[in-house]
């Protein structure tokens, strides 16, 4: 492979990388009222969110957050 056509595919990965973004809405009235778990999300780093599971779900399966990471994460 010539080496200056290695460099331009290696500058068109870099340039065309995928950003994603997430957005986290503030809860509504209603949800609020509705007693849903207000902390079920969580921002831990300006690109990194742990979501854990609500309170009423089922107490057999496994109760562990999960963590996203993206390219920014912007809060309520």
């Amino acid at each position: 492979m010539c080496p200056v056509l290695f460099l331009q595919h290696s500058s068109i990965e870099e340039r065309d990388h995928l950003q994603v973004f997430l957005r986290i809405r503030p809860f509504t009235s209603a949800e609020r009222s509705n007693g849903e778990s207000l902390d079920c999300v969580s921002i831990e780093s300006p690109d990194t969110v742990l979501l854990k599971p609500p309170c009423s779900t089922d107490k057999s399966l496994p109760q562990t957050g999960q963590r996203f990471q993206f390219s920014q994460v912007y809060g309520p």
